[in-house]
């Protein structure tokens, strides 16, 4: 029994195969009733292979329609069924081995081959199932593990172009600050050129007026000058070379060189409108001088309150601390004679601004609201700057006229006047024709006197 082959599953054997029922024998003859027969004994046999005992066919929802589909093994057992049918003896121990298994008083024991050919079956049947749910447990496993891998790498790449694309929005702000900041300094700086330019083409024309104020001056006065240094003439030759054509030329030689026209600069078109600057600068400037003249309490704004040694000695200490302070709040100082650029005046524009906010005049600014406030005071700064300049021009020439005047009254000469525009400033001189002039001392101060008050009165608007 051991080496007895398993049992195929309990399946319906193939339709081309059934098992056949031995062929018809013919009976053996039959002894007369007589005659007592014989004992039979069987006829000695060889052991027969073992078969399966017959099974039971399965329900017809188990039965298999293609062949092809059954196992390896079903293939070997139709190969390995008889071909032949059995012998005669074969047949008969056949029918009886199964004649005994059908008689009413047999019982089979527990261990006999067909529950085991069933149990093997059962395992047969029952393995493939458990090897494809196995599989199929393992691959879901192996998948779930893919995906969720999958899912986790995904989830880093998302976080980490995030994190790229912050770093990106975040320098690109920060290049659009910088970006703004430049804009906002290179504004400034072409702001401060044109002003510098401006500036300088002021400072260029108001030198080629003084200059040619100046040259009219020796040019009106060769004849004089000569007769002073040569003291040893006579009054009929300095009354000839005053009485001549000297004066005469000098003017129209000035007013010819004025009509010459300058190839360097270009002509340009006057409209003839009145040009008037608008309203909010006005305004500003106003408020300005109202600012200024509140701070200084009512004192001599031309008055040089800095000496020029006190101003060199902070510009020194203004190249290490830029935004050192020359003066206190409460003993506000600018130095009249060094205009908007110098040191000291750069210093003092910050004292001007913070009394401008102790006094609350204005309110907490920010650093560009300062700078503006601080233009402002570079502008009035400007414009007090070119009043004392006059003045130091007026003092000079009233001094330099009342030295003439005294020398040619004593002389007996024609006394020269002095004219000035509504600027005081100086244009030419001119000789008046009268018989006898009054005293040269005394009318020459009142008359420069009252000029550099009418002067000062008109540019500083008080």
């Amino acid at each position: 029994m051991l080496n007895t082959p398993l049992a195929p599953p309990p399946q319906a054997p193939p339709p081309q195969a059934p098992p056949q029922a031995p062929p018809p024998q013919a009976p053996p003859p039959q002894t007369p009733p007589s005659q007592t027969p014989p004992p039979q004994t069987p006829p000695p046999q060889t052991p027969l292979p073992q078969t399966p005992p017959p099974q039971t066919p399965p329900p017809g929802d188990h039965e298999m329609v293609d062949i092809d589909a059954t196992p390896r093994f079903y293939t070997g057992f139709r190969n390995q069924m008889p071909q032949q049918p059995p012998s005669p003896t074969v047949q008969k121990s056949k029918k009886r081995r199964v004649h005994e298994d059908t008689q009413p008083g047999s019982s089979r024991q527990p261990g006999s081959a067909q529950p085991r050919a069933q149990s093997g079956s059962q395992s047969h049947d029952q393995s493939p199932v458990d090897i494809l749910q196995n599989l199929f447990n393992n691959q879901t496993k192996m998948m779930t593990d893919i995906y969720s891998r999958l899912q986790q790498s995904n989830d880093d790449i998302l976080r980490k172009q995030d994190q790229k694309i912050d770093t990106v929005a975040k320098s690109l702000v920060l290049n659009t600050e910088i970006l703004s900041r430049i804009g906002e300094t290179l504004d400034m700086m072409s702001a401060n050129r044109k002003e510098q330019r401006r500036n300088t083409h002021e400072t260029s024309r108001t030198q080629r007026n003084d200059s040619e104020d100046s040259t009219m001056n020796e040019g009106s006065r060769p004849a004089h000058n000569t007769a002073n240094g040569d003291g040893d003439k006579g009054e009929g030759e300095d009354n000839v070379e005053v009485e001549g054509d000297g004066g005469g030329d000098g003017d129209d030689e000035r007013h010819l060189s004025e009509n010459i026209p300058n190839r360097s600069q270009k002509s340009q078109h006057r409209s003839g409108e009145v040009k008037r600057r608008p309203l909010q600068e006005l305004k500003e400037k106003e408020l300005i001088r109202k600012w200024l003249n509140e701070i200084m309490e009512g004192r001599d704004l031309l008055a040089e309150v800095v000496t020029k040694e006190e101003a060199e000695e902070f510009a020194q200490t203004f190249k290490n601390n830029p935004l050192a302070r020359p003066c206190s709040t409460d003993n506000f100082r600018y130095w009249i004679a060094g205009g908007s650029k110098a040191p000291w005046n750069q210093g003092a524009s910050y004292v001007f601004v913070d009394i401008l906010v102790k006094k609350k005049l204005v309110p907490d600014l920010d650093i560009q609201a300062r700078d503006a406030l601080r233009k402002a005071f570079f502008v009035r700064l400007k414009s007090l700057h070119t009043c004392w300049q006059d003045k130091q021009k007026m003092k000079v020439a009233a001094k330099e006229y009342c030295e003439f005047d005294m020398k040619a009254d004593s002389k007996g000469r024609e006394r020269f006047d002095m004219k000035a525009d509504s600027k005081g400033r100086e244009r030419f001189w001119r000789p008046l024709q009268t018989n006898r002039s009054p005293p040269a001392t005394e009318s020459s101060i009142q008359y420069l006197g009252s000029v550099q008050e009418a002067s000062s009165s008109l540019l500083t608007g008080t």
